[in-house]
């Protein structure tokens, strides 16, 4: 009877002990990221610029102590904007001169450096050979040609 009346006691405080509060982890965790997200997307189209002690310039997505911000264009939209049921063709062509323009500022960059260097987002930093040097020169002046070219 005894041992009855302590199993009932014992049911009774496992019955009015509080259960732990459960954590949605999974949610917590995507609203951090979303919040997180954000403040990386804003710097995701971010480019940088710097001069070395050597002469040799830079071009990175990590910001250096000597470096610049450097405008870039943004990507071309894939979709025509449209307004009023007419297609906005004088932007498409100011976009595109400036799409144009921008190559052979590139073009003229890879012409005139002694040498290309590329840091990648871990800041490890490769040159070129004198191949992939002349390479890049030659798939820039296509895409100049591709791209500028009246049809």
């Amino acid at each position: 009877m005894i041992a009855a009346c302590r199993e009932q006691a014992g049911a009774a405080s496992a019955s009015s002990r509080r259960k732990p509060m459960r954590v949605n982890t999974g949610r917590k965790l995507g609203w951090i990221a979303l919040l997180l997200s954000g403040s990386v997307l804003a710097d995701a189209n971010k480019v940088y610029s710097w001069t070395d002690s050597a002469g040799n310039i830079h071009y990175s997505d990590q910001t250096q102590a000597n470096a610049h911000e450097v405008k870039t264009a943004p990507p071309p939209s894939s979709q025509a904007v449209t307004t009023g049921g007419t297609s906005s063709a004088a932007s498409d062509d100011d976009a595109h001169a400036q799409d144009c323009q921008h190559k052979r500022d590139q073009l003229t960059t890879y012409q005139n450096a002694s040498k290309i260097t590329e840091t990648d987002a871990l800041g490890k930093t490769r040159e070129y050979s004198p191949e992939e040097q002349q390479k890049l020169i030659d798939m820039t002046a296509a895409s100049i040609h591709d791209l500028c070219t009246p049809q």
